[in-house]
């Protein structure tokens, strides 16, 4: 082939080749918009001490319930999961209830919770005291297996059951009662003297009857 024509067919088959590469490339990676949604990033530290450094509660229990509900007012506001929990056993944080009450972010995008069954015991890290905390995948909540609960009681020790705290009596309150004007003493002693004045009268009558003589 005369060399003048080589380069013509250089030029030629350069768009092929690129366009052929191009559609080779789409065709492995596949369209932008089937990617699946990307959830946001997050750290679940592996150790119990890690997870529990960042939050402000540790404890296990059983969902009781779970809802979707809405928090937040007007542009601000935001679906979440709220769940309903009996807490069994308290190894960090204040709980004062035995039914708490956790808020996760709903989707999986948000790092939520997502669905838990209600027949297994969840060991929550979550943030919050009393009875309403907040949690979300991020911190580490999981399954309570056994193997798991034997390293949470080497770092945080055998925990504790719930403590409600007993209500508060009402402070004592002070009635005065209405009270009349006491009679005077000589009203008071008057009845009790007239009957010793007639005891004692009738006990000398009942002396000189005695010593009377059948003669007399």
């Amino acid at each position: 082939m005369p060399r003048p024509v080589r380069p013509l067919l250089r030029r030629a088959l350069g768009p092929v080749a690129a366009l052929l590469l191009v559609a080779g490339f789409a065709s492995t990676t596949g369209p932008a918009t089937a990617a699946p949604p990307v959830r946001d990033a997050c750290s679940v530290p592996g150790s119990v001490g890690d997870r529990a450094e960042k939050v402000d509660a540790v404890f296990t229990a059983q969902v009781a319930d779970q809802q979707t509900d809405a928090v937040g007012t007007g542009a601000d506001t935001r679906q979440v999961r709220r769940y309903t929990a009996t807490v069994e056993r308290v190894y960090q944080g204040t709980v004062t209830a035995k039914e708490v009450v956790v808020v996760s972010p709903l989707s999986a995008r948000d790092n939520g919770l997502g669905r838990l069954p209600t027949d297994k015991t969840w060991l929550f890290f979550v943030n919050g005291e009393d009875a309403r905390f907040s949690g979300n995948a991020c911190q580490g909540s999981e399954r309570a297996t056994s193997a798991l609960l034997r390293r949470v009681e080497r770092v945080l020790g055998s925990g504790e059951s719930v403590v409600v705290p007993e209500p508060e009596r009402p402070p004592l309150e002070w009635t005065e009662l209405e009270t009349t004007t006491p009679p005077p003493l000589g009203r008071l002693v008057a009845p009790g003297a007239a009957a010793c004045l007639v005891g004692l009268l009738g006990l000398a009558a009942v002396g000189r009857a005695r010593r009377r003589t059948p003669g007399e």
